[in-house]
């Protein structure tokens, strides 16, 4: 019987590279922000490392630089402070092989938090650092190396500006000095988030506010010249909450704007959801997508567009580091997500597309409480591939199907294959057969009896073949050989002159007797027996038969007539007797 064994592993086809994921911090809260690829194909990734010490009531933070190789392994690791809190939010390279940091500072600068700028040199030596603000609250969230070889900063400020917090941006040359700001924002809050030198020689920020638009909180867009003054402004927004995190200039010269959204309107469902919106050059929108579930809470932190002119999101989903892969219209391709246990706490603040065509994740994990989180994957969102080994012994004639293959055959094979979130999974797979048990036998019956072999009754000589299926499923093939012993009757015809003993019987009278005698194997012979007592000899035994025509022996010779031995008389009408005269 042949059988077919399925190996249903839904399991990973595309793999740019390799992957990994790592963790990085102490035993309190420490979470990455921002991710760079390194020249030699390393990382580097900026953060927050929690500095409370023991007992304290106080909670302070140092900007946490982490320099990794490919493998995701530490180089080294640098911290940015004082004896306050410091915030490290962007890192972006320079043109000098450095880097360039924006984040906020309270150990530094004239109020409760200063905007603040770091530039560092490839190891991640400070150069200098510089902070911008007034009396109270202002920060930096996004920077960018201009093409004069300063840099353009954004964040929020309370210092200056309109309301309780505006939207501010700072122009400093190539010593972090400031140039100019501006603030951009109405009465009540607005925060910039993330900024771009656009073709013209302008900037681009993208933020929120609650002085315009239609809701609560709408995504707030502006546009200015290379003097930072507003060319126009945009607000994308229903009747809930949005926020924009990130935005990024697209091959078309229009934008990405990436964040979440809240209005039913948008959604489609309650809760919070991935906003990604495309808009041209002018910032009227193309198109946009939610992404996400209703049963909990969904963001989109950061967005870049990637080499096939689609788009990469990280951010959140449900307590869970989320991974979106869109095409160039803001289609799903594929999801991932990344985490320790559902709504942990594990959330991606950064992604960039790497050389191999894979990407880099920074964000936080609710391990140890929250450490930083790095994830590297391959084009499809995966990490490493999964190991899967397994072994099969099977029987002669069947097979074995792993993925799309099918193997019938003892060896060592390997497969890759795709799994349900569509990560590579590589099986090794071991099969052995077990050859069929040929097994022969003979058997020597009586006439009338019969032998089972499996489901079948044999009562005829003859040769059979039957397939049997054996306690480890495997097929045997019994060859049957059966001969039947046929009960026999002889007949016998005896001429004595006074008494024979016939099998253990003294007989002395003429007549016919009979017995029933069994052989060596078992089986009946019946042997009959004419008996003619005389002692006139042969002319008494043959006076009533017809005409004798010869007497012969055993062996079929003719022979003259003897007594004590068995002879054979053929007569003409073609009777043959059997006898023997005993005297």
């Amino acid at each position: 019987m042949k059988k077919l064994l399925l190996i249903l592993l839904c399991l990973p086809m595309i793999g740019f590279g390799q992957g990994w994921e790592k963790n990085f911090g102490g035993i309190a809260q420490d979470w990455g922000n921002s991710v760079l690829q390194t020249s030699d194909g390393g990382f580097i990734t900026l953060g927050n490392l929690n500095t409370s010490l023991v007992g304290s009531s106080t909670t302070t933070y140092d900007a946490y630089l982490i320099r990794t190789d490919a493998n995701g392994d530490s180089l080294w690791t640098r911290t940015f402070g004082g004896s306050g809190s410091e915030y490290g939010n962007c890192i972006k390279h320079t043109n000098d092989g450095g880097y360039i940091i924006a984040g906020n500072t309270t150990s530094y600068g004239n109020g409760s938090f200063d905007m603040w700028l770091i530039k560092i040199d490839t190891n991640g030596i400070e150069q200098w650092n510089q902070t911008f603000g007034g009396i109270s609250d202002d920060r930096g969230h996004s920077v960018q190396q201009t093409s004069d070889g300063g840099y353009i900063i954004t964040g929020q400020t309370i210092s200056f500006g309109n309301g309780s917090y505006d939207v501010y941006l700072v122009k400093a040359d190539s010593n972090g000095v400031e140039q100019w700001s501006r603030t951009y924002g109405g009465a009540i809050f607005e925060y910039g988030h993330s900024v771009k030198e656009t073709s013209l020689g302008g900037y681009i920020i993208i933020g929120e506010t609650y002085s315009f638009g239609n809701g609560n909180k709408d995504i707030y867009m502006i546009n200015t010249d290379a003097n930072g003054d507003s060319l126009w402004t945009k607000t994308f927004g229903g009747s809930g909450n949005e926020m924009g995190y990130s935005i990024q200039i697209t091959n078309d010269n229009g934008y990405i704007i990436c964040g979440e959204t809240s209005s039913s309107s948008i959604t489609s469902g309650n809760g919070k959801f991935v906003w990604l919106i495309k808009t041209d050059s002018s910032g009227d929108t193309l198109w946009t997508k939610t992404y996400g579930e209703s049963f909990c809470d969904n963001r989109g932190n950061a967005v870049q567009q990637t080499s096939d002119g689609g788009f990469i999101i990280t951010g959140y989903y449900c307590g869970e580091l989320y991974l979106i892969k869109a095409d160039s219209i803001g289609v799903e391709e594929w999801t991932q997500t990344f985490g320790t246990t559902f709504s942990s706490g594990d959330e991606g603040f950064d992604v960039k597309q790497t050389t191999d065509g894979g990407y880099i994740i920074s964000g936080q994990t609710g391990l140890n409480g929250r450490d930083v989180y790095l994830i590297k994957t391959d084009g499809t969102g995966c990490t490493s591939p999964i190991v899967w080994q397994q072994a099969f012994s099977i029987c002669y004639g069947d097979s074995v199907i792993v993925g799309t293959s099918i193997y019938d055959s003892t060896g060592n094979y390997i497969d890759t294959l795709s799994v349900l979130n569509g990560c590579d999974s590589i099986v090794y797979t071991n099969i052995s057969i077990a050859s069929p048990t040929i097994w022969y036998q003979t058997y020597l019956i009586c006439d009338g009896d019969s032998i089972a072999v499996g489901n079948n009754i044999y009562d005829t000589a003859g040769v059979y073949m039957d397939t049997l299926n054996t306690s480890n499923g495997c097929d045997s093939v019994i060859h049957t050989y059966l001969m039947i012993d046929e009960n026999t009757s002889s007949y016998d015809t005896l001429s004595v002159g006074a008494s024979i003993v016939w099998n253990g019987m003294p007989l002395n009278v003429s007549g016919d007797y009979s017995v029933t005698l069994t052989n060596s194997v078992g089986c009946d012979s019946i042997v009959n027996l004419n008996l003619t007592v005389t002692t006139t000899g042969i002319s008494d035994i043959t006076s009533n038969k017809s005409n004798l025509v010869k007497i012969t022996d055993m062996l079929g010779q003719e022979t003259p007539f003897r007594k004590n031995t068995p002879l054979f008389y053929i007569y003409d009408d073609g009777t043959v007797e059997k006898r023997i005269v005993i005297e």
